[in-house]
């Protein structure tokens, strides 16, 4: 068994270093079985798959960059197949982690991939449906994501009010980059802010004092 002197604590683990303060840990001469397996070598396992898929995706983005060079097709479609591998090795690392909330972890998916299409759409010359169809799109799905995970934690769900709340300001800006001519199609943007709105506002009359009362504690009023 080892000890960690600065923190005052056995490890049962097999390591050398305490895993609250990194020191080095001294040892007893008591040798004990491990009570939980030892993560260290899932997360090696995991690395390794990424790093393989890492570079394999380098070695076909390159196939298509130089297949995209000749006359056989618009090289703008091997960077798009690069954003889509760009996409799935980053939530590969991030999905493999652990270090993340559940709620974090799907605000950045959305929102990453949000970032991809639109850079999809500026790659492809800029049609605007990246700001006029992903844009809305993904602040329902950001409002439908909060509900459900509201539904799944319902004994801490006045938690997830500033996140819808931060939702709704998204389908605010919306609105307010139609005004700036930004976007061009209307309809959807106004259907997205009026959702995510009116999610928002309901949350807050069901749930009453207590939403309230999470709301004001949030933001120190």
């Amino acid at each position: 068994m080892r000890k960690c002197r600065m923190c005052k604590v056995e490890i049962l683990d097999n390591t050398d270093k305490c895993p609250l303060c990194n020191h080095v840990l001294e040892w007893d001469g008591v040798e004990t079985e491990d009570m939980y397996p030892d993560a260290r070598i899932v997360l090696r396992k995991n690395r390794l798959w990424e790093n393989i898929v890492l570079f394999a995706s380098i070695v076909v983005f390159v196939l298509f960059v130089a297949v995209g060079t000749t006359d056989k097709w618009d090289i703008a479609w091997s960077f798009l197949i690069g954003l889509g591998l760009l996409y799935v090795n980053g939530m590969m690392r991030f999905t493999f982690s652990g270090k993340s909330t559940y709620m974090f972890r799907l605000t950045f998916s959305i929102v990453f991939l949000f970032v991809l299409l639109l850079l999809a759409d500026f790659i492809t010359g800029w049609q605007g449906w990246g700001i006029n169809i992903v844009y809305p799109a993904m602040v329902i799905l950001l409002d439908l994501g909060i509900l459900f995970r509201m539904c799944i934690n319902r004994r801490n769900w006045y938690s997830y009010i500033t996140a819808l709340l931060d939702t709704a300001a998204l389908g605010g800006l919306g609105v307010i980059l139609y005004f700036l001519e930004v976007v061009t199609i209307p309809y959807v943007v106004f259907v997205a802010a009026g959702f995510s709105i009116l999610v928002f506002v309901g949350t807050m009359i069901i749930g009453d004092y207590r939403a309230r009362t999470e709301l004001k504690r949030r933001f120190h009023i």
